[in-house]
């Protein structure tokens, strides 16, 4: 598990270069710190918010179309990696940025959760995804 907070910051963002897991059985998971912050950490464990939830890979179009985008969180954010020990693959590869500012495509919703309009729309096409799995 890694977690990003800077202090004098506000915004992380996270965008994966290489993602290559066993799809269902290794996924990762990406929190964002909702709860107050103290110097480089979150104050409460239960304060993180899971913002995605990402298996499969790039490879074969296995993975989440979201995977493509920057994931943004205001705060802090958390990685959170869980495997099994069966069939092993590349891993992923990611980097973050931080800003003091948010990104130019950061819509406000009611209660001031910071959302990509591009994350928006993969999660909308993730749920959607999701749907037909089940169906099928």
């Amino acid at each position: 598990m890694w977690s990003i907070v800077i202090h004098g910051t506000e915004w992380v963002k996270l965008r994966f270069s290489l993602f290559d897991v066993e799809r269902r059985y290794d996924v990762v998971k990406i929190y964002e710190c909702t709860g107050p912050l103290h110097d480089t950490h979150c104050l409460h464990d239960d304060s993180w918010t899971l913002l995605a939830e990402l298996s499969g890979s790039l490879a074969d179009n296995t993975a989440p179309a979201s995977i493509h985008d920057w994931f943004v969180a205001r705060g802090g954010m958390r990685v959170h990696f869980t495997a099994d020990s069966t069939i092993q693959k590349a891993g992923f590869e990611a980097t973050w940025t931080s800003s003091s500012t948010p990104p130019p495509a950061v819509v406000h919703t009611q209660n001031d959760t910071a959302v990509t309009r591009k994350k928006l729309e993969s999660m909308l096409m993730e749920l959607w995804r999701r749907l037909v799995d089940a169906l099928q």
